[in-house]
């Protein structure tokens, strides 16, 4: 793994309200984009979602807007343009707080 990524159970541990079950389904649904790894050990096997940086970004807002009352894909559509730096949606001006 490279410094820009990390492991999706990692990733997820500290962005509130958010389990990786939830993550899981975001990932199958296409809202969060991800790669995946084949591990396979004495102790584990299976597959392992690996996010970049920007996507763990994307997931953090994608989460807060969920819990505002947005549905998951409007939140994906919503939270991928705030993170490439659009604010205005028509006549709506999105300001995050500090």
């Amino acid at each position: 793994m490279s410094d820009d990524t990390i492991e999706g159970k990692d990733a997820i541990q500290d962005i509130p309200g958010m389990t990786y079950r939830k993550f899981d389904h975001w990932c199958r649904k296409g809202y969060i984009h991800h790669a995946r790894r084949w591990e396979e050990t004495a102790s584990v096997s299976g597959n392992h979602r690996i996010i970049t940086d920007d996507e763990i970004r994307v997931l953090t807002i994608m989460s807060e807007l969920v819990t505002l009352g947005f549905e998951p894909a409007a939140a994906s559509f919503v939270a991928r343009a705030l993170d490439s730096g659009v604010t205005k949606f028509g006549s709506l001006r999105i300001e995050r707080a500090s």
